[in-house]
């Protein structure tokens, strides 16, 4: 490089482009697991909430109650509504209580059923654990 021309060469310019793309590159699968886990977010505050309100529905008649949440009795009997558990991510039907154990502890399954939500099924135990 002649000392008169203050700058950068095109080959430097090139280099610099290209460690940028490998970089951007290697960054595109991390961020997309992120996202995927913050859409999983609307999921688990509404599981929690339907924990909550078995419990307490467990706690007042002494019944396990089990379903799908997309059900307007169940929905009633736990004093929740369809607005509470729908989202961006997730509906009603989304969320379905397996069981209740004794002390009125539920375990809350939710699968995805809108397109731009994240794929598979996790399941909330009765002791607070994602499975």
């Amino acid at each position: 490089m002649n000392p008169k021309y203050k700058g950068y060469t095109l080959w430097e310019l090139l280099i610099v482009v290209f460690i940028v793309m490998i970089l951007a590159a290697a960054m595109v699968p991390l961020m997309r697991g992120h996202v995927n886990d913050s859409k999983w977010t609307e999921a688990v505050t509404a599981a929690g909430m339907i924990q909550n309100a078995v419990r307490t529905y467990h706690a007042q008649s002494g019944i396990a109650l089990t379903g799908r949440l997309n059900n307007t009795l169940i929905l009633n009997a736990l004093c929740l509504e369809e607005t509470d558990l729908s989202g961006r991510f997730f509906t009603p039907g989304d969320y379905e209580v397996l069981s209740v154990d004794a002390d009125g502890k539920a375990a809350v399954r939710i699968t995805g059923s809108l397109p731009q939500a994240p794929s598979g099924s996790k399941t909330l135990t009765p002791e607070g654990r994602w499975e």
